[in-house]
């Protein structure tokens, strides 16, 4: 009997272990887009992205229509209102310009989530939707 008991407490230790190892994905998907016509800012905004959260370490992926951005690092604030993750890359607005983007996405606590895209000399992109 004593050696079942310990065998079902390494077990259920075992499953907690592995359990809280595992990343916690969300997903946001976008439904308004505003700043330029939607399938443009969609180009930049995506039409989702997950965020993949693992201890301390943030990860989000652009989902593009049919196509996946790479896994990307972000770094995260809050606010108490939301969780705001960013990463900044330099990117090629149009033929002939590298400007230096901030990409940001937040997640409300009511299930809202946003994106935000600002490249200097052109409008701001901004996607809503919700996480799912």
């Amino acid at each position: 009997m004593t050696s079942f008991l310990r065998a079902a407490t390494l077990a259920c230790f075992a499953t907690f272990t592995a359990t809280s190892a595992l990343a916690e994905d969300t997903l946001c998907q976008f439904s308004k887009w505003r700043g330029a016509p939607a399938d443009i800012a969609m180009t930049w905004t995506g039409t989702a992205f997950m965020l993949r959260s693992k201890g301390n370490q943030d990860k989000i992926v652009l989902l593009l229509n049919e196509k996946t951005s790479p896994w990307i690092d972000v770094d995260r604030s809050s606010n108490g209102r939301f969780d705001t993750f960013v990463y900044r890359r330099t990117a090629g607005p149009a033929p002939g310009f590298i400007r230096n983007g901030r990409f940001s996405f937040r997640i409300y606590p009511d299930g809202r989530c946003k994106g935000f895209v600002e490249v200097k000399g052109f409008s701001m992109l901004e996607a809503t939707g919700t996480v799912r």
